[in-house]
């Protein structure tokens, strides 16, 4: 869920307290008021919890990206720089939504000497998974490219 989603939920939930506290009242509730309330705060907690937790999230990814891209630059030979832990530099990419960054990252890792063709099949399933409908062409350009270089 992105962040304008969960503002837009924390919208509704703030519009629809007010109704929330009739529906209660017509229920016939004792303390229809409080139990409300609790409830709204309860969702209004968790809502900023699940924002803080996106949030979190989204920064170590980035900082992760920004590590890998700091291997890369200090040693742009070395296969194993595009890796963070077992996770590949153009995989984190494509979780951040950065497509275009993702397939040149695959581009590039490709054309390294380390990588061997179990690795090139495996980033041209990635790179096919990552693309939209319109890009399919490059894919398949992109896919003759490797086997020619295999």
């Amino acid at each position: 869920m992105n962040y304008a989603a969960v503002l837009a939920v924390l919208l509704v939930l703030s519009f629809s307290f007010p109704l929330l506290l009739e529906w209660g009242e017509q229920s016939g509730l004792s303390r229809p008021g409080g139990v409300i309330t609790f409830l709204v705060l309860c969702l209004l907690l968790l809502s900023w919890w699940m924002i803080r937790l996106t949030v979190h999230r989204h920064r170590h990814l980035l900082e992760r990206v920004e590590r890998i891209q700091t291997q890369i630059l200090t040693d742009s030979q070395d296969p194993q720089a595009y890796f963070d832990g077992e996770e590949h530099l153009g995989d984190l990419l494509l979780k951040l939504s950065r497509r275009r960054e993702s397939v040149e990252c695959f581009e590039r890792y490709a054309r390294l000497e380390g990588a061997m063709d179990l690795e090139r099949q495996k980033l041209q399933d990635q790179l096919e998974r990552g693309y939209t409908p319109s890009e399919e062409q490059r894919v398949e350009v992109q896919r003759v490219e490797v086997q020619r270089s295999s």
